[in-house]
């Protein structure tokens, strides 16, 4: 695997989002897995668990700056990555609502995408 390059003396630093909040999920090892090929390759990397983060729901605090300090903890370790894995168990046919839930506290600025070199790759596990 090739190794990733720094850009201006920085190294790559790579987040995944587990979006499952159960001990020992197949959602967790996965990402495991694919932060170890980032790592293998060079990267910074780190495995965000959302029940570390004291979260709320979007619109249930009339006032962004009264936030939990986790959520904006999330929000500075997002915006720093240059590369964002999410990972989600599949609930009703869809991901998991805490994985919503952190998305929705995330500004555009903590998710904008900073690089030509980007891309979106879903990968489904699930099997009838």
């Amino acid at each position: 695997m090739p190794k990733m390059k720094p850009t201006n003396n920085q190294s790559i630093y790579v987040v995944a989002i587990c979006g499952s909040l159960r001990e020992g999920s197949s959602t967790h090892a996965a990402l495991q897995i694919a932060l170890s090929g980032a790592k293998d390759s060079g990267a910074e990397v780190e495995l965000l668990q959302l029940s570390e983060y004291e979260l709320v729901f979007q619109g249930s605090v009339a006032n962004e700056d009264d936030y939990p300090a986790g959520v904006f903890k999330l929000r500075e370790k997002v915006k720093r990555a240059h590369g964002i894995l999410l990972g989600s168990p599949e609930y009703h046919g869809s991901f998991s609502g805490v994985l919503k839930s952190a998305l929705d506290l995330m500004g555009f600025d903590d998710l904008s995408i900073r690089s030509s070199d980007s891309s979106v790759s879903p990968v489904d596990g699930w099997e009838p």
